[in-house]
């Protein structure tokens, strides 16, 4: 019973794909969320203060959680935007942009484990190091990203009715369209 319900969550199958299907929003989305933010906000308190630290202080870590649900929050509704925007120029099936920002929610445990990962790289890169250094990054980076389009491709899938070959096309151009932005922004 229990391996079936964290199957579900993982592979975003059963009981949580008829909760897309049908846009019935669950609480398990935003605790997936919560969960992906409190991942990264450690991570990034563990890597900027507590290695080689004696003491842990609650307060700077409380904060640090805070404000990675806020950049969690803000990527989700990023995502949300495209892949809503996306699902309506396309023509799938009708959803207003809550639904598909629930829906996106399921996705975002690997997305926290991605954020995670980079928070270490970005520490290794601060310390002179590179993933050549740390393969083991490297390859939850890649495994966690790949996992996290999968799961996105999966949640336009079931909530625009798409092929499983144009929802992936869609997610494809959702992330060429960011990879252009930071190309020429900056991030």
């Amino acid at each position: 019973m229990l391996l079936n319900w964290l199957w579900d969550i993982v592979a975003i199958d059963g009981k949580v794909a008829g909760s897309i299907r049908e846009k019935r929003s669950l609480l398990l989305s935003p605790l997936i969320v919560f969960t992906a933010a409190q991942i990264h906000g450690l991570t990034m308190y563990y890597f900027r203060n507590v290695a080689g630290a004696d003491q842990v202080n609650i307060a700077e870590a409380a904060f640090y959680v805070v404000f990675g649900y806020m950049a969690v929050i803000a990527s989700q509704i990023g995502i949300a935007l495209l892949l809503w925007g996306i699902g309506k120029v396309l023509g799938g099936a009708p959803s207003r942009f809550i639904d598909v920002f629930i829906a996106v929610g399921y996705a975002f445990l690997p997305y926290g484990v991605l954020l995670a990962a980079n928070t270490h790289f970005n520490f290794l890169r601060q310390a002179g190091g590179s993933l050549s250094d740390s393969p083991l990054t490297a390859l939850i980076m890649l495994s966690a990203f790949v996992y996290f389009l999968y799961l996105l491709t999966r949640v336009l899938h079931l909530l625009t009715g798409f092929p499983m070959k144009r929802a992936v096309a869609c997610v494809a151009v959702s992330f060429v369209f960011i990879l252009s932005f930071i190309y020429l922004v900056g991030y």
